[in-house]
């Protein structure tokens, strides 16, 4: 088999790292034929996946931002070659939902022994997204925690800056404004997430209805609360429990558009998007993705 691997030495596990490397002589003592990029700055993995030779499968060794970068490469391209992940990254949701290894023997079975399967995309304003799109309270603490903090903390970094991110934005919530087909609805909201697997954050089931192949996403919006009540609604969110809380609209939609009146940043997996407003849709059955073959 061919194999092209997409490696970003930043990621923050540099154990995982270690064992790709073992694995990378494994396949090439196999009588394989492996072809290994870095990437040095943002953005090189998606220009990667766009001109890399020719493959069996094309493996993404990082974390969700260059996961994001790769199928980026690959969709606005059309091109068709399948993909793997390693998650060497700090929170790794769509390989976590997935139970991809991360030891050197899990991963050498997985790249010459998997299943393919085809998984929905989300699609943003022309930018592709294979597992969430967020604004408002907390949404922007993927990029605004530094390397050096998740080093340490790994995903608890995240979960420290949304305390003291949700001591500052509980005050007040924004005004959003959600179009579903004919339907549109604005109300005061701390902030809506669109999900299209169970994990968010490092939390197992925020989405607990989410599904990659349903070809819909899962909508959440999170309403105004107060201080106390956003609390609670963040430890519901810990143990998954979120989705009965009367503060939480929930839908299962194909498509919508939202816009806010305070112009808000959007995180789109983890890497900070463009302003409101945005048209989001899901391309069901869009990425041939590499599973465990069971």
């Amino acid at each position: 088999m061919k194999y092209v691997f997409i490696i970003n030495p930043k990621s923050g596990l540099t154990t995982i790292q270690k064992n790709v490397i073992k694995v990378v002589q494994r396949l090439l003592d196999s009588n394989h034929e492996v072809t290994v990029f870095e990437t040095l700055v943002e953005g090189d993995a998606k220009r990667i996946a766009q001109h890399a030779p020719t493959c069996d499968l094309l493996i993404a060794v990082g974390g969700d931002g260059t996961v994001h970068e790769v199928v980026n490469g690959l969709m606005q391209n059309e091109i068709k070659t399948t993909l793997a992940i390693i998650p060497a990254g700090t929170v790794n949701d769509l390989a976590s939902h997935f139970k991809l290894p991360t030891k050197e023997n899990g991963i050498f079975n997985y790249l010459t022994d998997f299943k393919v399967v085809n998984v929905d995309v989300g699609l943003a304003n022309g930018t592709y997204f294979t597992n969430v799109i967020a604004a408002g309270f907390i949404s922007d603490i993927g990029f605004k925690v530094d390397r050096n903090r998740k080093k340490l903390f790994g995903k608890f970094a995240y979960y420290i800056e949304a305390v003291f991110d949700a001591i500052k934005s509980m005050k007040k919530a924004n005004r959003f404004k959600i179009t579903i087909g004919e339907h549109t609805v604005e109300l005061d909201a701390y902030m809506f997430i669109a999900i299209n697997s169970t994990h968010l954050g490092g939390l197992s089931y925020f989405a607990p209805h989410a599904s990659c192949f349903d070809g819909f996403i899962d909508l959440f919006i999170i309403k105004k609360t107060g201080l106390i009540g956003g609390f609670i609604l963040l430890f519901e969110m810990l143990l998954g429990r979120h989705i009965e809380d009367h503060n939480v609209i929930y839908f299962k939609v194909k498509s919508f558009e939202v816009d806010c009146k305070e112009n808000l940043t959007v995180d789109i997996d983890g890497e900070k998007g463009d302003k409101l407003p945005y048209k989001i849709s899901v391309l069901k059955g869009a990425l041939s993705l590499a599973t465990l073959n069971d």
